[in-house]
């Protein structure tokens, strides 16, 4: 955008051109036969040319209305848009950091609660083992006991499985994968 206004302004500077150009011809012309000479002979005049040019040019815009000047303000304008654009871009990208940070956070935080109900559940079945054994619950009560201690370990492994999906975007919003590469 910068060389845009760079571009515009060059309209306002005389244009100094050079060019050069060439050709090559060749000519042969037939006269007829001479007086006296044999009909098979046949007298003729060959001609080469070689033409070249040079032309220098300089030209100047007098005036045309203020059209240049419109371009120079249009191009500034448009590099204002694209700074304002970049920027922008920045301040996206901080903030999607930044909430990506946080959601790792909070994401590790509940894995550790996580960890903390799978072994809350683990001490839970294995009493409720002993106590199936001893006959304190019915197979019912055993049952759900197996259901809850599942359901836990699945919620473990998926938080396990969040606290890497935030860590991958992390890097991937900090370049860390190219790098990494």
């Amino acid at each position: 955008l910068q060389k845009e206004i760079g571009i515009s302004r060059s309209a306002m500077y005389p244009r100094l051109t050079f060019n050069v150009s060439g050709s090559n011809g060749w000519n042969h012309v037939e006269l007829g036969t001479p007086i006296g000479s044999p009909p098979d002979q046949i007298s003729g005049i060959n001609t080469t040319t070689l033409s070249l040019a040079a032309n220098l040019t300089l030209s100047f815009t007098l005036y045309n209305g203020g059209k240049i000047k419109n371009q120079i303000k249009n191009a500034s304008i448009q590099e204002q848009i694209g700074q304002l654009q970049i920027k922008d871009l920045e301040l996206t990208l901080d903030n999607s950091l930044i909430s990506s940070y946080d959601r790792y956070n909070l994401r590790q935080n509940l894995n550790s609660i996580a960890a903390v109900n799978l072994e809350t559940s683990d001490l839970n079945l294995s009493m409720g083992e002993e106590r199936y054994r001893n006959g304190s619950i019915n197979s019912f009560n055993y049952r759900d006991l197996q259901i809850t201690y599942l359901q836990t370990a699945l919620s473990y492994y998926q938080s396990i499985y969040n606290v890497i999906e935030s860590k991958t975007e992390l890097l991937r919003l900090s370049g860390g994968i190219l790098s990494e590469n």
